[in-house]
């Protein structure tokens, strides 16, 4: 059991990495918008997207090619390279927008928590201390560090779950039955960007 659970830290720091845009900010924005009637897509588009990056991966490593030689192999269109590693590209500078983003948000984190800086310098001091961390290799302190930002993630987000009983909003079971009522909505711009984000994206 000890040598498994060392193996899970490269997981756990994917997990810290991507857990949280998709997860906590647009699925929630969707059911703000439309309530729980699109629950069920979202749990496909999480079960769908694992069988995807399993079976990509398998493919891969049986066939002694990466991911992107893979995807270059799905027929189709083709201009030097394949159709689905176009759309990689673009998924993947999209990526660039969201890592902005983060950096951002952690840069108002720490200005709300008294840093008296400008948000520029949050942003390079934020970007140093990353770029640091890769050149000196602390793997070790990485992977504790995620592995504990999941696991205070996992315990928040039940405690959040939860805590809603005690409020007006507490989920009912009316509630998740109309979520698997298999209907989809009038407008599904926020439905495809959260089934987008959810569970593994382009860099993953």
């Amino acid at each position: 059991m000890g040598g498994l659970i060392r193996q899970l830290g490269p997981g756990l720091i994917v997990t810290a990495s991507i857990v949280g845009s998709g997860e906590l900010i647009v699925t929630t924005k969707l059911g703000a918008d439309v309530g729980f009637v699109l629950l069920w897509f979202i749990i496909f588009g999480c079960i769908l997207k694992v069988f995807v990056q399993v079976e990509l991966g398998r493919y891969a490593i049986s066939h002694g090619r990466t991911t992107l030689q893979a995807l270059d192999a799905v027929p189709g269109p083709r201009l030097i390279v394949g159709w689905m590693v176009w759309a990689w590209l673009l998924m993947y500078v999209a990526t660039f927008f969201q890592l902005a983003g983060i950096v951002g948000a952690i840069g108002g984190v720490l200005q709300l928590g008294g840093l008296a800086l400008s948000d520029a310098a949050c942003a390079a001091l934020i970007t140093i201390s990353c770029a640091v961390l890769l050149v000196v290799g602390r793997y070790g302190l990485i992977e504790t560090v995620s592995t504990t930002m999941v696991a205070l993630f996992t315990l928040f987000t039940i405690f959040a779950v939860g805590a809603l009983y005690w409020t007006e909003f507490a989920i009912r079971s009316t509630d998740i039955a109309e979520g698997f009522s298999f209907r989809l909505t009038d407008d599904f711009t926020v439905a495809f960007a959260a089934f987008g984000i959810i569970g593994v994206g382009a860099s993953e």
